[in-house]
């Protein structure tokens, strides 16, 4: 087995060893206690995680337009199981976007595990902004070509918002610094 590693055993997705029930305005949602099985996969480096480094994406930081550009070229390319929305806007007026991946991408369905990855809480902390635009190509550019990523995709909500604050990101420029009596942004 060349090019990869193998999924050691059978990934286990476990439900919790006891029903969770929700009471939602009468209605009862029940989950029932069980597991399931997925079987041994295999992750290839020959598929186009690499490529990430020539994606494009350029050799800088992305400022807003340019993010949200970026973020709109990936759910473009793969609509499917994309969508892209907004949680907000910021003190300036900027939208918060956020981009949402997964079977069904639109929706919060019951029993599907969430995740959210959230990037650029500091005006200068640029560098998990352009992390998670690359994990957005990631997962858009391998899914269906790659056996791991097209399972996280389909089992798991994936909300990937590359700025929680885009207005500290765009006023913070290479050079110039702003103090604080306890920081230095």
């Amino acid at each position: 087995m060349s090019g990869g590693f193998s999924g050691a055993g059978l990934l286990k997705v476990f439900r919790p060893p006891i029903p969770i029930i929700l009471n939602l305005s009468g209605w009862t949602l029940v989950s029932e206690p069980k597991y399931c099985l997925i079987e041994p996969f295999t992750v290839s480096t020959e598929h186009r995680y690499w490529d990430l480094l020539e994606a494009p994406l350029g050799n800088s930081y992305n400022h807003y337009d340019s993010l949200f550009g970026k973020m709109q070229e990936v759910s473009r390319k793969c609509p499917m199981i994309t969508t892209l929305y907004t949680i907000g806007k910021s003190v300036a007026g900027r939208e918060l976007w956020v981009l949402s991946f997964g079977k069904v991408p639109n929706y919060h369905v019951p029993g599907v595990p969430e995740v959210k990855i959230v990037g650029n809480m500091h005006g200068n902390e640029a560098i998990g902004r352009e992390l998670i635009l690359r994990l957005a190509y990631l997962l858009c550019i391998n899914y269906g070509s790659d056996e791991f990523i097209t399972l996280l995709v389909n089992y798991t909500q994936i909300h990937l918002m590359p700025s929680a604050n885009p207005d500290g990101f765009e006023i913070s420029n290479e050079g110039r610094l702003v103090c604080s009596r306890t920081a230095v942004f």
